[in-house]
């Protein structure tokens, strides 16, 4: 976007500032916006083109794009100024996305570990203590009892991996 918006206020066309973006970035982008390059030189508007690379590609700044440019081409106004501001939020978005996983890290983290410990442990216990079991595994009822324990095991990293892993 900040390469259109370069080229717009150079004095550009939309439609040459989308071939410069054809020609400038390296793929699958790059060949993406030849394609819808050569749809506007063949006569589809920009903002149909542009649909359809959002619909193509399915990124959801695309779709703003999109949008954007549907919005502009209804009720005007200045389309640098507009994907300027768009680039500026897409942009911060993407921070704050980041910004997100990184605070969630120490939960993501701590569900592995939470998840991880109870089965390490026992297969550990197994290994240098064959016998500390002993005879628990002949009770009939241990069978069970560990795929209750099992099922509350994983329930609670569902539980967890939907706190720490969410969309935004």
């Amino acid at each position: 976007l900040d390469m259109i918006v370069r080229s717009l206020r150079a004095g550009h066309p939309a439609s040459v500032a989308i071939a410069l973006v054809a020609r400038e970035m390296p793929d699958p982008l790059g060949t993406e916006f030849g394609i819808v390059s050569d749809e506007i030189t063949f006569g589809l508007s920009l903002e149909n083109a542009v649909r359809k690379l959002s619909q193509r590609v399915g990124y959801e700044g695309l779709h703003l794009l999109s949008v954007s440019l549907s919005i502009q081409s209804k009720t005007g106004g200045n389309l640098t100024e507009i994907l300027s501001n768009l680039s500026s939020v897409l942009r911060e978005r993407q921070k704050l996305r980041l910004k997100i996983r990184a605070l969630s890290a120490e939960g993501r983290m701590s569900a592995w570990i939470i998840s991880l410990f109870p089965v390490a442990m026992f297969i550990i216990l197994q290994f240098a203590a064959p016998a500390y079991y002993g005879n628990v595994w002949n009770n009939p009822i241990i069978t069970p009892v560990f795929l209750i324990f099992g099922a509350w095991a994983l329930l609670g990293d569902f539980v967890i991996y939907r706190m720490v892993n969410f969309d935004f």
